[in-house]
């Protein structure tokens, strides 16, 4: 990496929220920010390994233009601002400039944290000096609504998708400098703050308290803060415990391994990663568990070479690669590394994914070199390698929990973790054809339903393809045997999703086993009818000696 050194260095790190909010660049400042502005339009291109992906050379030279064409308008934090909704132009979420890590750009950092819960964005933690802020719900952040401010903020977050904006905002709406500059504000030394506590709204204004780099994000935090949960007795969730390890474990009373696993990295406390997960996992054999959670809800990554050790100890235990046995707990938080060791275990593992979406692309632009800018010095990240997963074509923005959970500001407020807790449920609970069989064997249509609709209406099941889920359910009951119950699956299915030629073709499928030609018939050729490319459907009728 690349210092400062002499005077430049002196110069850049002395800023102050004062001098953030300067006025206008002299004639002097704007041709060096101009010198570093297209520095950043031609070098960028040149150094991304495909810079293009998601927008045209012709929309980044536009954005290149304007930027140089207000630099005379501008003051400085504008500019640095406006460099970082440049990059993030780039939809990639290793590329760019990172006011939480840079702290050339001289920002600075109010003295609370924000989180964003299912009920809204709240102040988890602040230090001792606004203690009674501390679990109060945003109401404005300056001018805009919360909500607001955090879709402002999204537009100078580099990012693939929503999750991982969800993660980096909240933290990027406690730099003052941001704030002003997105006009949220307008004082780039402090923010005004609506809150609502007890059902009573106040404004507060709150002023930079210490510089922005190095905060924002993880369970840790500094010595001088008072955390929301600390009203509440006991002790923290296993997720909050021992924030500043990269992974550790513990051994819970229900037999399960719990596996704390925060960054992909060599070593830490002593051990490395490779002798960390056998250790790990012998202690579960001697123990006799019968389950294991992995908790990476906020793992931002590391070194990718090192997910192997982890996914070899879990596929050589058969007994506990199970889908009701092994849980991957996943959230916003997860990136880089931490995406691809997800990548990993979807592929080749059993497990079951409980939690929220990922923060990152499961094939993603990464291994960012530092651009530094000629006059600035602000260091750029440019992703110079893609890695791509198991499937070439997958184009998500984010990877989807099997069982998605979001915990409440209550939850936190509690020490409660949704998150394990319905891990721990979850691995006792019937599949769905269990749960419809009863009533499918019965033939009872309406009852079938009624038990898709409650599942279909589970916040559990939120990115689930539910056609499919309940497909699968009447497949399992039909390779196990029972046909007619199968029928009765397929045939709500064809209820619930009737433009769906696969639900017919499915029910078809059904009624030729359970021995129903006429039917079997009649449906395969509604499915055709539906999609003429059906070829299942044309086999089913071929077996039967039926035209289509």
């Amino acid at each position: 990496m690349l210092r400062l050194t002499g005077l430049t260095a002196l110069v850049v790190l002395s800023v102050t929220p004062k001098m953030a909010q300067s006025q206008t660049l002299t004639p002097t400042e704007v041709a060096a920010w101009r010198e570093d502005v297209r520095t950043l339009g031609a070098e960028l291109p040149r150094r991304h390994k495909n810079a293009f992906a998601h927008m045209t050379r012709e929309q980044w030279d536009a954005a290149v233009r304007r930027l140089d064409g207000r630099l005379p308008q501008l003051k400085r934090h504008e500019v640095i601002v406006e460099i970082m909704r440049l990059a993030a132009l780039v939809r990639d979420g290793h590329t760019g400039l990172n006011a939480d890590f840079e702290d050339r750009t001289g920002f600075h950092r109010l003295a609370i944290r924000l989180y964003d819960f299912s009920d809204g964005l709240f102040i988890i933690a602040a230090d001792s000096a606004h203690k009674d802020l501390v679990g109060s719900r945003v109401v404005r952040i300056g001018h805009a609504t919360a909500a607001a401010a955090l879709d402002s903020a999204a537009q100078v977050i580099s990012h693939e998708g929503a999750n991982w904006v969800r993660w980096r905002a909240p933290g990027m709406l406690t730099i003052p400098e941001v704030t002003a500059a997105l006009r949220l504000s307008d004082d780039a030394t402090k923010t005004t703050f609506t809150i609502e506590q007890n059902g009573r709204e106040r404004s507060v204004v709150l002023e930079a308290a210490g510089m922005a780099a190095g905060g924002g994000h993880g369970p840790a935090l500094p010595n001088n803060f008072v955390d929301m949960r600390s009203v509440t007795p006991g002790e923290d969730p296993l997720w909050l415990q021992q924030p500043g390890r990269a992974f550790w474990f513990t051994i819970l009373p229900d037999k399960t391994l719990y596996i704390n696993h925060r960054a992909v990295q060599f070593i830490d406390g002593g051990v490395m990663n490779e002798v960390f997960f056998r250790r790990a996992f012998a202690a579960g054999d001697s123990a006799g568990v019968e389950r294991v959670v992995i908790d990476m809800r906020v793992n931002g990554g590391g070194n990718n070479f090192l997910n192997r050790f982890l996914v070899k100890e879990l596929i050589r235990r058969p007994n506990l690669d199970r889908p009701d046995r092994l849980f991957v707990l996943i959230g916003r938080g997860v990136f880089s590394a931490a995406q691809n060791l997800v990548n990993e275990l979807d592929f080749y593992t059993a497990a079951t994914f409980v939690g929220e979406p990922t923060g990152n692309s499961p094939n993603q632009y990464g291994d960012a070199r530092l651009l530094e800018l000629p006059k600035s010095k602000l260091r750029i990240f440019v992703s110079s390698l893609y890695w791509q997963g198991h499937v070439a074509a997958d184009e998500r923005t984010w990877f989807t929990p099997d069982v998605f959970v979001e915990a409440t500001s209550a939850d936190y407020r509690a020490k409660r973790d949704p998150v394990l807790e319905t891990a721990l449920k979850r691995g006792s609970e019937p599949p769905l054809s269990q749960r419809l069989a009863p009533d499918a064997e019965r033939g009872d249509t309406a009852a079938v339903r009624r038990g898709v609709e409650e599942y279909r209406s589970n916040p559990e099941n939120r990115y689930h393809n539910v056609e499919g889920d309940v497909n699968d359910a009447g497949y399992q009951l039909l390779n196990a045997g029972r046909s007619s119950a199968a029928v009765v699956v397929f045939y709500v299915n064809t209820l619930l999703f009737p433009n769906s030629a696969n639900t017919f073709d499915s029910l078809g499928e059904g009624y030729e086993r359970a021995g129903q030609r006429d039917a079997a018939i009649a449906t395969y050729r509604k499915a055709l009818a539906m999609n003429p490319g059906m070829g299942s459907s044309r086999d089913g009728l071929r077996r039967l000696g039926a035209t289509p």
